[in-house]
C-alpha cells in the first residue's frame, strides 16, 4: 500500500490554514468514501460560518472605530484650535513659557488626531470598507503635497531631503489626497528613523515597464531580517533606542501599504542594520 503524500504546508492565518487543509482533504477524498465526503461537507459549512463571523466582527470593529474617531476628533480639533489662538496672542500676550506650553498642547492634540485617523483607516482597510475616489492625477502634484507635509519634519531633524521627479512621468489613476498621505507616512518614517543631523533621504520616481516606481531611500538605522519580516504588523515597533525615542504607534506603514494596495499598487522594503532602508512603491499608470 503506497504512503499518502504529506499534507500541504498551511498559511499562517488560521482561516487560510483551514482552507488549505480542506482543499488538500478534498483532493484526497476517494469517490467511494461517502462518510469522508459528508465530513468534508460539514467542515466546509463550519468554515463558511467562521468566515461570516470573522467578517461580521471586522465590520463591527470598523463601526466602533468610526464612532470613536468621530467622537474624539471633535474635541481634539477644538483643543488644537484654542491652542493655536493662544499662541497667536488672541487671548492676550503670552510669556515664552506659556507659548511653549500651548505648543505642547497643540502637538499632542495633532498626535492624537493622527492616531485616531490611523486606527480608523486600518479598521476600514481590514473590513474592506475604506473607499478611494480615483481620478486622473499627475505624480508631480501628488509628491508636491507630500513635500509640503514632510519638509518641516526634515528641517526639524536636520536631514537632507531630496525629491528626484522627472518631467516625463505618466499620469496616475489615484485618489490624490489618500495617495499623498500614504507616501508622506513612508517618507516620515525615513526621516524619523535616521539619526538627527546626518540624514539623507531621497524620494525618486521613474516609469518602469508600464508602471510608476517610487523609492524612498534613507541612510538610517535600518532593520534586521527579522524586523523587516514584521514591518507593517499593526502596533509593532523595532526595539531600538532611536525608535523608542520617537512618538509613534506602529500604524503608519500598515495604513500606507493598505492605501497603496487599494490603488492597485504594491510596497516592498529592503534593509540591513546600520545600512538604511529603501521602500519601493509600484503604482499602475492611468489607462
Amino acid at each position: 500500500m503506497s504512503q499518502a503524500p504529506p499534507l500541504k504546508t498551511p498559511n499562517p492565518n488560521a482561516l487560510e490554514q483551514a482552507r488549505a487543509v480542506l482543499a488538500d482533504l478534498h483532493a484526497r477524498a476517494d469517490s467511494g468514501a461517502p462518510a469522508l465526503r459528508d465530513g468534508l461537507a460539514r467542515l466546509d459549512a463550519l468554515l463558511a460560518a467562521a468566515e461570516a463571523e470573522t467578517e461580521a466582527l471586522r465590520n463591527e470593529a470598523a463601526d466602533h472605530a468610526s464612532l470613536i474617531a468621530h467622537e474624539v476628533r471633535l474635541p481634539l480639533t477644538s483643543v488644537r484650535g484654542y491652542a493655536d489662538m493662544l499662541r497667536q496672542g488672541i487671548a492676550g500676550e503670552l510669556t515664552d513659557t506659556q507659548r511653549q506650553f500651548a505648543a505642547v498642547i497643540r502637538d499632542n492634540a495633532v498626535r492624537m488626531e493622527e492616531l485616531i485617523n490611523n486606527i480608523n483607516d486600518l479598521s476600514k482597510l481590514r473590513a474592506g470598507r475604506l473607499k478611494i475616489d480615483p481620478k486622473v492625477a499627475l505624480y508631480r502634484d501628488v509628491i508636491n503635497a507630500v513635500e509640503n507635509q514632510v519638509r518641516p519634519l526634515a528641517d526639524d531633524k536636520g536631514h537632507a531631503l531630496t525629491f528626484a521627479t522627472p518631467d516625463d512621468l505618466p499620469a496616475l489613476s489615484a485618489d490624490s489626497a489618500r495617495l499623498s498621505n500614504a507616501l508622506a507616512k513612508l517618507v516620515a518614517n525615513a526621516l524619523l528613523y535616521t539619526p538627527e543631523g546626518a540624514g539623507e533621504v531621497t524620494v525618486a520616481a521613474a516609469s518602469v515597464d508600464g508602471a510608476l516606481r517610487v523609492t524612498v531611500a534613507d541612510n538610517g538605522i535600518g532593520m534586521s531580517a527579522e524586523e523587516l519580516s514584521r514591518l507593517g504588523e499593526p502596533f509593532w515597533r523595532a526595539d531600538h533606542d532611536l525608535v523608542r525615542g520617537q512618538k509613534g504607534h506602529g500604524l503608519g506603514f500598515a495604513v500606507a501599504k493598505g492605501i497603496i494596495e487599494l490603488h492597485g499598487g504594491a510596497v516592498e522594503a529592503a534593509s540591513a542594520p546600520d545600512a538604511g532602508t529603501t521602500v519601493t512603491v509600484t503604482l499602475p499608470e492611468s489607462e
